[in-house]
Formats: C-alpha cells, structure tokens, sequence
C-alpha cells in the first residue's frame, strides 16, 4: 500500500498568471523546433522506404500477373 502528503503553501501569486514563467521562456523554444525537424527528417526517411519496398513488391507482382497472362 502506498501513502503521500501534500502540502499546500500560501502564495503571493495571482491564479491567472502562474503560467507566464513557462510560457514566456524562449530558450526551449529552439530545442522544440529541432525536435520537429527531426521527427519530419525521420518520417520522410522511413516513408521513402517502406514506398521504395512497396514499389519492387508491387512491379514483382505486376511481372509475375502479366506472364501468367493468356492472350486469346
């Protein structure tokens, strides 16, 4: 079984502003862009791939339809 406390401190903060020290913090603004350039660099990568397998299955396919093929 597992317990915890909280404590509740009184503070001099307004409730609608106890975000702006996140929100307003530009440094990780840069990291979170290389992130999504990144994550896009990888998914075009690996969609080139699997479209590059998908076109030599889909022509092997096509060649073996094509030989089998009687022509009347």
């Amino acid at each position: 079984m597992y317990t915890y406390d909280v404590i509740f401190y009184n503070s001099d903060m307004k409730w609608s502003s106890r975000w702006d020290h996140y929100l307003n913090s530009q440094k990780d603004d840069i990291i979170h862009w290389f992130s999504i350039l990144y994550s896009i660099l990888i998914m075009l990568i690996f969609s080139t791939i699997i479209a590059w397998i998908l076109c030599r299955v889909l022509k092997k396919d096509i060649d073996t339809f094509n030989s089998v093929i009687v022509i009347y």
